[in-house]
């Protein structure tokens, strides 16, 4: 049975100060970072099926239907799980402190300090901004090749910040720039198909917690 509790604000911090809890609840907080990116490339995968449902495309009969805001879901906690692992967002559970970013600032009139805007404004802030570079026009698809890519320069950076064997002129990544990035394309994502991360996140999380984790 759960004992961490949803956030009572909605805010980005308070959801990765609840995962951060939520999974040492579960057993989670101690698995390598490459089991976790690993956990992402699945989950996205589950995903990309979810939206293949939704869009009616084939399937063959031993497919697993999965719903697709669960999956989407599913994204944001390992996305924000990792965030935590390698502290890339400041929360009160990893104590990292980070300038905020200006241009939220500027653009989010509802957010005095960044790092408790809602998740709900994040996700508007990112469709105005998806349509002034011009990247509304784009199809589901094509923003889950543009997710994959980003999910890539994230584990490239994760693979640096853990100093693994790597080629001599490999280009340097930021991870926090890197974790930024998959934020914003499943954001993009998620308005796309018209929905709200912040319902599907809390909604997923109630399943969740009745669930037994082993």
């Amino acid at each position: 049975m759960a004992t961490t509790s949803l956030p009572a604000t909605d805010s980005l911090q308070a959801l990765q100060a609840y995962v951060w809890d939520m999974n040492k609840e579960r057993g989670f907080d101690l698995k390598d970072p490459a089991k976790k990116m690993l956990l992402l490339t699945e989950e996205v995968g589950e995903l990309a099926k979810a939206v293949r449902k939704v869009a009616g495309l084939k399937f063959t009969s031993t497919t697993k239907q999965t719903e697709l805001t669960e999956e989407i879901a599913d994204v944001l906690i390992v996305l924000l799980g990792l965030a935590c692992r390698y502290r890339c967002i400041q929360c009160t559970r990893c104590q990292r402190t980070k300038e905020p970013r200006k241009d939220l600032e500027v653009n989010m009139s509802d957010a005095n300090d960044t790092r408790n805007a809602a998740l709900a404004a994040y996700q508007e802030y990112v469709r105005q901004v998806m349509g002034e570079r011009g990247f509304d026009e784009e199809r589901v698809s094509q923003k889950f090749m543009l997710l994959l890519e980003e999910a890539g320069e994230f584990a490239k950076a994760a693979r640096q910040k853990a100093n693994l064997a790597q080629a001599a002129d490999a280009p340097v990544q930021d991870l926090t720039d890197a974790a930024a990035d998959v934020f914003t394309i499943l954001l993009d994502i998620c308005n796309q198909l018209d929905i709200d991360l912040e319902q599907a996140f809390i909604a997923r999380e109630h399943k969740n917690q009745a669930r037994t984790w082993e």
